[in-house]
């Protein structure tokens, strides 16, 4: 039986999956056996797929989906009814990254093997947080509620969701682009704005760009959301929730309230966003906006 391999690397876009076929199989549970019957282990779990903006690890599956391996920073977790196991290089991920060198930009391939030079992740597999900040005061009385266990794992359908869906607090299930319910799908990814852009694309969507999240906005009147791009790869989208801080959710990943740097988002345009270097602009959507 092949083998389907996720690189969840994207926030916006789908990410890259591709097949492994039955040779390939062959050799991957060869590795897969080798590390399990030497690396340490931990009771721990990835629970799924973890990292922040860009890249976050690896899923492998069996066609029928009765299995996902999990596989990140020499993190190999088999699912809940197994350990975690902990490896001392990164070869089971620079291995999985050649098999889909065909579907992957060479960007995209660039920036993965930087990545894969990066730490393993050592010990208890326990993310810490900092205290959260002080938070900016939210002035959109319509600003949804933090509410991150809705849109992380223990949601069905939260793989089927992105950060478009996330920012305009919808869940349609069909991983959202800028523009497509609109019949105006966003054509290019290289500029923030003008023909074909993802700001373009989301102002047919019924978004409107403001230069601020500070002018109060009455009920009815929607909330802040922001945009930014990893130039030529992808977007993403954060929100501004209630309580004056902002989220985000990064594709078909867990909704977060922290940066790359585990820090609290005062303001996207300050936060650490990994790849996603250009900040594009704030903007401000409202309740029932057709998305798809």
């Amino acid at each position: 039986m092949s083998l389907v391999v996720t690189l969840h690397i994207f926030s916006g876009r789908p990410n890259p999956v591709w097949v492994i076929p039955d040779e390939g199989e062959v050799e991957f549970n060869e590795r897969l056996a080798r590390i399990t019957s030497s690396a340490r282990t931990s009771s721990l779990k990835l629970a799924s797929v973890t990292g922040g903006l860009g890249y976050r690890g690896f899923t492998v599956q069996n066609l029928d989906g009765s299995q996902s391996i999990a596989i990140y920073a020499g993190v190999v977790d088999p699912g809940r009814h197994s350990v975690t196991f902990l490896t001392d290089d990164r070869e089971l991920e620079r291995w999985l990254l050649t098999t889909g060198a065909r579907v992957i930009s060479e960007g995209a391939l660039s920036y993965m093997e930087r990545e894969l030079k990066g730490e393993l992740l050592q010990g208890p597999i326990i993310l810490q947080h900092p205290p959260t900040l002080a938070c900016p005061t939210c002035v959109a009385q319509d600003a949804p509620l933090l509410e991150l266990p809705f849109w992380s794992y223990s949601s069905a359908s939260s793989a089927d969701n992105n950060c478009y869906n996330y920012a305009n607090d919808r869940m349609t299930n069909t991983i959202a682009q800028p523009g497509r319910g609109s019949g105006h799908l966003f054509t290019q990814l290289n500029g923030c704005s003008g023909a074909g852009s993802i700001q373009e694309a989301a102002t047919f969507d019924g978004l409107v760009a403001c230069s601020n999240f500070s002018d109060p906005l009455p009920a009815g009147g929607g909330w802040y959301v922001a945009l930014v791009l990893w130039p030529g790869h992808d977007f993403h989208w954060y929100r501004q929730d209630s309580k004056g801080c902002w989220s985000h959710k990064m594709g078909g990943n867990d909704a977060s309230s922290f940066d790359n740097s585990h820090h609290s988002i005062k303001d996207p345009q300050v936060a650490d966003r990994g790849p996603y270097t250009t900040f594009c602009c704030y903007m401000v959507t409202k309740c029932c906006l057709k998305i798809r």
